[in-house]
């Protein structure tokens, strides 16, 4: 996701970035295909704390306001579901003992996922304002809200393209 987006901004005038994908939710009041757009995103997995201290557990990266509220209102107008806050990234597979330790170091983390912080990351580095937005593919911390993988992905990628396109329309015309 890093290589992907730095060539990208190094090669094309790229004005914003608008990522969509899957992550985990953390949420009791979530529910799978539900969309969770970023404020935040915290690198779980950054740890300095031997030399910081508990400042040095998580790197953090804001979202843009502007685009949090048009990925608010696209949301809104599809009439999906939707959660804003933390979304908590890091290069692992989330088992159930590194859901609790995202959780209790990062209680505000509404889902887990591997590739928003290397975008915010870069984009950050490249001073190009971004959101995240994932649909939920489970939730880690409730029963029985799993569904048939090939059912997920084809309605999550639908949502998705529909999202995207409505979102540049917004984009285009502000």
């Amino acid at each position: 996701a890093a290589i992907s987006t730095t060539l990208l901004l190094e090669h094309f005038p790229i004005e914003c970035i608008l990522n969509t994908g899957a992550a985990g939710g953390l949420k009791e009041n979530e529910n799978v295909l539900d969309c969770v757009i970023s404020t935040r995103v915290v690198e779980h997995d950054y740890d300095t704390s031997p030399l910081d201290g508990k400042e040095g557990l998580g790197l953090f990266f804001d979202a843009d306001p502007k685009l949090v509220n048009i990925a608010k209102e696209v949301v809104q107008e599809m009439k999906v579901p939707y959660h804003e806050g933390l979304i908590a990234t890091g290069d692992q597979f989330i088992t159930s003992e590194s859901c609790k330790r995202i959780l209790e170091i990062f209680p505000e983390s509404m889902c887990a996922e591997m590739e928003a912080g290397s975008i915010a990351h870069v984009a950050s580095h490249y001073g190009v304002p971004f959101v995240i937005i994932r649909s939920l593919s489970d939730i880690a911390v409730k029963e029985g809200n799993d569904m048939a993988f090939n059912e997920y992905v084809e309605k999550a990628a639908k949502r998705s393209a529909e999202f995207c396109e409505k979102c540049v329309i917004k984009i285009s015309k502000k």
